[in-house]
């Protein structure tokens, strides 16, 4: 029997005081499970001295080698030079060029650093208005975006669960024989993505032209239809707001992200900065009233948290306290008259006085804001806020929109679903989004689409929308490509 026999080793019972330590709990047991199971750990054939340790070093070392020969595998690539090199360009050395990017309809101005034609870094442009050398998460991001191995690469022809690499020129016949069964393109839709593009609102003047029965739908998730339905209810038409931070010393917003989640963080960011320079005189100051935890709210001098219901009636509340106060009333009991004797909303109540008493204080250089998830009705509240604060060419700028009489875009992609389902459009062009993945749950997009004569999705990855449709079409990247935008 070897010297390492479990079975001859001797453990210490319950009672045993020769070893105050147990490795397990069974182990102060001494049962015969306990000893059985310590017997298959150490089996009786095994023995240490089995291998060399020489031996064992060699065989360790011929594994690893081996494991080291399999890594220095690597792809072949060819690498040819400039048969005719541009003008000016010299290998290696940097260049800067200005480019924009557009995110839902909201564009930002960059500077691409390139080295032998590919861009490695993105900065703001310090000339452009919504970025003054600054830039966002999603800027930054494109970079990896534009080098990311999983983006679509080939043009991609499903039927049912069969996929079959295609061409171009595929698509172009198939596209054809659709357009010569539809004619003037009627039973064809577009569904695009929000873009601020002059170009393209010129070639979507085409299709009406060349095609007139093609059906235009534009549809997108991070939408700014609440500020236009707001706005159109405050004053008669669809408006963009445009805040002024670096001239507001009060800011109210309810539920408004200006620093993470809206069109326009970037500036509104780098402008609410230019007033915490400690200067007493420009030194602002910040309330925020939301629903969950947002960057701006962490930024806030108060903040005061409120379920997504009572936002409308905080504004409600809010405009009906500043027309007291524009009236000459004071707010001195509004707290008390809020709450009515309740605990919990006393705490909103004084907040609301207090806000309303520092914005109508600030008049000009006040503000209120609300975000783009807040309904309509909070839009058309603060619209009228800021009237009476008349602050309008001070800390606040209202632009026209570029289309006002398009329909909201969850009423658009509810339209398409319907024409779908009655059999007026039998062919879809889907250019760039995901919307069979973040269309409104009671939409049924994602039925519908594969029930199609004819679907193609345009996108920068194959998602959920291009396994449902009859053809993927890759999408060149804005740093690849020529592209607008327009500011508003």
């Amino acid at each position: 029997m070897s010297s390492l026999d479990p079975i001859s080793i001797q453990y210490p019972g319950p009672s045993s005081r020769r070893s105050p330590y147990w490795r397990t709990l069974e182990e102060p047991a001494d049962t015969p499970r306990f000893r059985e199971m310590l017997a298959k750990e150490f089996p009786h054939g095994i023995e240490p001295e089995g291998v060399h340790r020489r031996r064992w070093l060699q065989l360790m070392g011929a594994s690893l080698a081996l494991a080291g020969l399999g890594g220095c595998r690597w792809e072949k690539e060819e690498i040819a030079p400039f048969v005719h090199r541009p003008i000016g360009r010299v290998p290696g050395k940097a260049e800067r060029y200005a480019t924009a990017m557009d995110l839902a309809g909201t564009p930002i101005g960059l500077v691409a650093t390139c080295v032998d034609g590919r861009p490695i870094k993105l900065e703001g442009n310090p000339g452009h208005p919504l970025s003054l050398g600054g830039t966002d998460v999603f800027a930054q991001a494109a970079v990896l975006e534009l080098y990311d191995p999983d983006r679509g690469r080939d043009v991609v022809r499903r039927e049912g669960k069969r996929r079959e690499i295609a061409s171009w020129d595929a698509f172009r016949d198939a596209l054809g024989r659709f357009l010569q069964s539809a004619p003037e393109g009627r039973g064809l839709a577009i569904l695009a993505e929000a873009s601020s593009s002059p170009t393209l609102a010129r070639l979507r003047r085409a299709i009406d032209v060349r095609w007139p029965g093609v059906q235009w739908f534009e549809y997108e998730p991070w939408s700014d239809d609440n500020a236009r339905l707001g706005t159109r209810a405050a004053f008669g038409r669809p408006l963009q707001p445009f805040y002024r931070l670096d001239q507001a010393r009060v800011i109210l917003s309810l539920d408004a992200d200006f620093f993470g989640g809206m069109p326009g963080a970037v500036r509104w960011t780098r402008d609410f900065a230019a007033t915490r320079d400690g200067t007493p005189d420009r030194m602002s100051r910040l309330y925020v009233v939301e629903s969950g935890h947002s960057i701006t709210g962490a930024s806030a001098d108060h903040r005061l948290p409120l379920s997504p219901r009572r936002l409308a009636l905080f504004a409600t509340a809010l405009e009906a306290a500043v027309k007291r106060l524009a009236s000459g009333e004071k707010l001195t009991e509004l707290a008390e008259v809020e709450s009515a004797g309740n605990p919990g909303k006393a705490d909103a109540a004084k907040f609301l006085a207090v806000a309303a008493s520092d914005l109508w204080e600030a008049g000009s250089r006040g503000l209120a804001a609300a975000g783009p998830a807040a309904p309509p009705e909070v839009h058309a509240a603060v619209a009228r806020i800021n009237d009476l604060l008349k602050n309008r060419g001070t800390t606040l700028l209202y632009y026209p929109v570029p289309d006002p009489d398009r329909p909201t875009h969850v009423r658009a992609v509810k339209r398409l679903a319907d024409a779908m389902s009655a059999g007026e459009i039998r062919g879809l062009l889907v250019l760039g989004g995901n919307p069979a993945y973040d269309a409104p749950a009671d939409v049924p997009l994602a039925e519908r689409l594969p029930k199609l004569e004819f679907s193609a999705h345009l996108g920068v990855y194959e998602n959920e929308t291009s396994r449902l449709c009859g053809w993927y079409l890759p999408q060149a990247h804005f740093l690849e490509s020529w592209g607008d935008v327009q500011v508003w």
